[in-house]
């Protein structure tokens, strides 16, 4: 093997899959409620959508059943629990957030691969006066998760895939106030350091 390929290996990064999961709770219980409590619903997935993919939850918990698993609303599989408790007057201000990836980089704050907003109105809208908007999570979070409170009662949210390139962020109101490392700079910073290491070898 050359000299340049045992610099290279550590370029080579293998393309994320997903892990996520939310649960939304009723803002009367105060905090984030766990998967499986009586009144928590729950979207999970381990898939990439091929485009950005919006739920709402009049729709995606419409079934009444406490389990679900199919593609009724979606190109991509995902799991829903705790539809039968799902109530379209009730508030559902609290969002626990949970998604590591299962390949390439896997650490909380460094970019995830699904992106997650929340929206106060059906079909992915910013609604009222003044305007309420979107809130998104693209980060990974820590392996139990994190709980998030928006100012309104969600009525939908999408899933994409996560974009490259850019930071991700944490909980951020329309996605500003992006954390972690851009992907960008990781690369400019893994080729400083390929120069450098044929610089010593030329």
């Amino acid at each position: 093997m050359s000299t340049a390929s045992l610099f290279l290996l550590p370029l080579l990064v293998l393309p994320a899959l997903a892990q996520l999961t939310v649960t939304f709770s009723p803002a009367n219980s105060t905090t984030c409620l766990a998967k499986g409590a009586s009144d928590a619903l729950t979207f999970s997935t381990g898939a990439i959508p091929s485009y950005s993919t919006c739920f709402n939850f009049n729709e995606v918990f419409a079934d009444n059943s406490s389990t679900d698993t199919g593609t009724a609303l979606a190109d991509f599989d995902y799991t829903i629990s705790g539809a039968q408790a799902f109530d379209s007057q009730t508030n559902y201000s609290y969002v626990h957030y949970q998604q590591t990836n299962t390949t390439g980089t896997i650490k909380a704050g460094k970019v995830a691969a699904l992106q997650l907003d929340v929206f106060p109105g059906q079909d992915c809208q910013e609604v009222g006066k003044p305007i309420e908007t979107w809130y998104g999570w693209s980060c990974q979070s820590n392996t139990t998760g994190e709980c998030d409170e928006v100012p309104y009662g969600v009525k939908s949210f999408s899933v994409s895939a996560a974009s490259d390139g850019s930071k991700c962020y944490d909980f951020a109101k329309e996605g500003k106030a992006a954390a972690g490392v851009a992907q960008a700079s990781r690369f400019a910073m893994a080729f400083a350091v390929l120069a450098v290491g044929l610089a010593l070898f030329a």
